[in-house]
């Protein structure tokens, strides 16, 4: 991205930039216990703030969709519960929900507002850069896939840090892809970018050392 935007014009589009309403699920309070805060919707608020000016400073637009990330993710029409309030999410856990790479029933119409949103902001001559699902959160692999529904000019990246302990889908990319791309440079302004998100560091480098590896990327 710093490479590219010293010659391009660069636009970074954020999917999922927003926290839902309480009451919290399980795995939701322990994402904010590891974070440190309380309040889900202050939490992205700093994170909003903070890849703004990450991203400014390299000279990236910035623009956020505002759907809600999937774990705090309601179902439509769906009465809550205070007491389990899992009942009422749409992946009611992190490792048995969102981490499985299913994408649910109740995140249909989002799927269809999403494709409809990005087909709106992309000109025809654009190249579009859209996670490879590596690690298979499912918000990722929901881009993804209507990134790969909607667009022709694709190329897919390795998601990062869950490249460092998960393999990817050799399925898709067998089935999607048709040659591939390893960045190797600017290495140590990627470091600077990262420390940067201060609220995501803790939970995303809980050992305090940032690994970097080369970048590798897959055309559509």
């Amino acid at each position: 991205m710093i490479f590219l935007a010293k010659k391009n014009p660069v636009t970074v589009v954020n999917v999922f930039t927003e926290a839902g309403d309480l009451p919290y699920t399980l795995s939701a309070k322990k994402y904010l216990s590891v974070c440190e805060v309380d309040d889900a919707r202050k939490l992205f608020e700093q994170r909003r703030n903070e890849d703004q000016k990450v991203l400014e400073k390299v000279g990236v637009k910035v623009v956020n969709l505002g759907f809600v990330d999937a774990l705090w993710r309601k179902k439509e029409g769906v009465a809550r519960f205070k007491i389990i309030p899992e009942f009422a999410n749409v992946y009611a856990t992190f490792r048995l929900g969102i981490a499985r790479g299913k994408i649910s029933i109740y995140d249909q119409s989002l799927v269809k507002n999403l494709k409809k949103k990005l087909s709106g902001l992309v000109t025809n001559n654009a190249i579009i850069f859209c996670p490879l699902g590596i690690g298979k959160h499912v918000d990722h692999i929901i881009v993804r896939d209507v990134c790969s529904q909607a667009f022709a000019k694709l190329i897919y990246w390795s998601d990062f840090p869950y490249l460092l302990t998960n393999s990817f889908d050799r399925e898709f990319v067998g089935k999607n892809t048709s040659a591939t791309f390893v960045f190797a440079k600017n290495k140590k302004e990627k470091e600077v970018m990262i420390k940067g998100y201060k609220s995501q560091l803790r939970l995303t480098f809980p050992k305090n050392k940032i690994e970097l590896v080369d970048e590798r990327y897959y055309y559509a």
